[in-house]
């Protein structure tokens, strides 16, 4: 498994740089990068007139293959996330599927 650029990760949350934040389920950070391809999308539907609408079915069936034919993402029920305080990511330990969790409790 290839290691996690943490600092890459947290570059793509701006407001990380002044704050800490935990997310409690309701309005959370955006990635960047979510961002862009929101703007996009939008201007896209702004030239377009949204004629293409159908189109996003293709797209999301072709992403939907793609992520059916991918390695499952090693995130879970507590997965570890660094911020601020937290050790790191070599120090960090593996999450614990809730299954075994439950299981050694």
């Amino acid at each position: 498994m290839n290691a996690v650029d943490w600092v890459s990760v947290r570059a793509q949350f701006p407001a990380l740089r002044n704050w800490t934040y935990l997310n409690t389920a309701t309005f959370g950070q955006l990635p960047r990068r979510a961002v862009e391809a929101s703007v996009r999308h939008f201007a896209h539907r702004d030239e377009t007139a949204c004629a293409d609408f159908l189109d996003w079915y293709n797209d999301a069936d072709a992403l939907r293959a793609v992520l059916a034919a991918s390695d499952p993402l090693p995130l879970g029920v507590g997965a570890i996330v660094q911020v601020h305080g937290n050790p790191p990511a070599e120090e960090a330990t593996e999450p614990v599927p809730p299954q075994a969790a439950a299981a050694e409790g």
